[in-house]
């Protein structure tokens, strides 16, 4: 799963740089739309019924792709047009303050699945 997340990721991130660009009021609400991934992810975790969905692996797959592309894809606009949006003698700044926080959510989200997951019952079909 772990490998398919970055491969998914690397898509996204290859995808804003290519063609496909959303105006800026979009990345707001794509950013936002990616916590329905948390109940999702939780659910699976809890091996909830319907048992067709959140136990069957095309759902797993398709909920940790669908995470990972929308996560390369909003991370990529947000860095590319974070820096259009200051002084040409401010970019570097403000590339190094979105990178900066970035890493720290990345680092929080990390704390977050060591710490707090291990708490949630685990799904028999992980073990």
């Amino acid at each position: 799963m772990l490998a398919l997340y970055a491969v998914i990721d690397t898509a996204g991130r290859f995808m804003a740089n290519v063609q496909i660009k959303f105006f800026e009021k979009h990345i707001l609400w794509l950013t936002l739309s990616r916590i329905v991934h948390i109940p999702l992810s939780i659910f699976i975790q809890l091996a909830l019924s319907p048992s067709w969905l959140f136990q069957s692996d095309w759902f797993r797959i398709l909920n940790m792709s669908v995470f990972g592309f929308t996560q390369g894809y909003a991370t990529a606009l947000v860095m590319m047009l974070g820096t259009q949006n200051v002084k040409p003698s401010e970019k570097q700044r403000a590339g190094i303050i979105m990178n900066f926080h970035l890493m720290g959510g990345i680092c929080l989200g990390t704390l977050f699945a060591a710490f707090v997951m291990k708490h949630i019952p685990r799904n028999s079909d992980y073990e």
